[in-house]
């Protein structure tokens, strides 16, 4: 079953796509891959026990109201329900870390 967080920013698509991939970089996520032309990334988060990492997708698109959206979702097999997964709460991590970046790089 997938799961995912959206925030709606109202900043530009380009500095939100970078904001998440430096989040992402400083909350311990591995990069898969990343386009950023279409505002697009895989990442990884690892698991315990060398077990198979979690695969996370980062989406940034722009809202159309001058705003940008961003989605992050993974795919969750664990007994428990998907935000409380410990994926599920890193991705919330990642939206306000990415958040936090924005406010510092464009002060109000």
């Amino acid at each position: 079953m997938a799961h995912w967080h959206l925030h709606t920013l109202p900043y530009p698509s380009r500095d939100v796509f970078d904001a998440a991939m430096a989040a992402a970089e400083d909350l311990g996520f591995g990069i898969s891959q990343v386009d950023q032309a279409s505002g697009h990334a895989y990442l990884t988060y690892p698991r315990s026990f060398g077990r198979r990492n979690y695969v996370v997708d980062v989406a940034v698109t722009d809202s159309g109201r001058g705003g940008t959206i961003l989605r992050v979702g993974w795919g969750s097999g664990t007994s428990l329900p998907g935000p409380m997964s410990p994926v599920g709460r890193q991705a919330a991590r990642l939206n306000r870390q990415c958040l936090a970046y924005l406010r510092s790089w464009f002060p109000a």
